[in-house]
């Protein structure tokens, strides 16, 4: 386990973890935060260094942290090979637009205040579009200073609505859901219902065949 917190004080840290592989090939926790300087390329190196990682946790990545090529710069579109991550929290990572991986031990996925985060590709054994059968919890949001949301009715959503109930949909045995109020479909998926009904709609649809696992489901709104 390493963690590093702190602005600025733990910049260079994925960096030497991956560049001395060789003596972190049994490390299974990396903690980063203040991480401003941390990019693809430094966790593409964690990823192939650390073959035992199971949690990663980065906060306030630099502009070079978008999720691209974390597995190879010569096949971007080839998921990071993480067969043992259990854990992975991503959060004010401002340039972040998409996670692809081969997880299929992944259990915890986070992803807060990334307001380019767009994608999420997670293979977890039967491709991408398959069950997660690992999946136990799922956090998406935009968790901002509470006088950030005066003039706003709720929570602003990180990942497009679409893209949150098409995840949430595929994890068969999932027991914790957050998600903001505002992670609503368009109205074009919605047809003329309002945005609050399209809500209900999309996200009883979602979690309606999970009663038998759920024990937690939040929904972000501001004090």
């Amino acid at each position: 386990t390493l963690g590093a917190r702190g602005a600025g004080a733990c910049t260079l840290t994925p960096r030497a973890v991956g560049v001395a592989g060789i003596f972190t090939k049994n490390l299974t926790r990396l903690a980063v935060g203040g991480a401003a300087a941390v990019g693809d390329d430094d966790v593409r190196q964690v990823f192939r260094a650390c073959a035992s990682l199971r949690a990663l946790e980065i906060c306030e990545a630099s502009d070079a942290l978008t999720g691209k090529n974390w597995w190879s710069k010569d096949a971007p579109d080839v998921p990071a090979q993480v067969p043992k991550l259990e854990r992975l929290r991503l959060a004010r990572c401002g340039a972040l637009r998409e996670v692809t991986l081969f997880a299929p031990e992944l259990r915890d996925l986070a992803a807060t205040d990334c307001p380019a985060f767009r994608a999420v590709a997670i293979d977890g054994g039967a491709g991408t579009q398959g069950a997660l059968p690992a999946m136990r919890s799922a956090v998406f949001g935009d968790f901002m200073p509470v006088e950030a949301y005066r003039e706003r009715a709720a929570r602003r959503a990180t990942t497009p609505a679409e893209t949150a109930v098409a995840l949430v949909k595929r994890c068969v045995a999932l027991e914790t859901v957050s998600v903001p109020a505002s992670a609503t479909p368009e109205r074009a998926l919605g047809g003329d219902r309002g945005p609050e009904d399209r809500f209900v709609a999309a996200w009883s649809e979602a979690l309606r065949d999970r009663a038998a696992t759920l024990a937690r489901v939040c929904v972000q709104r501001p004090l």
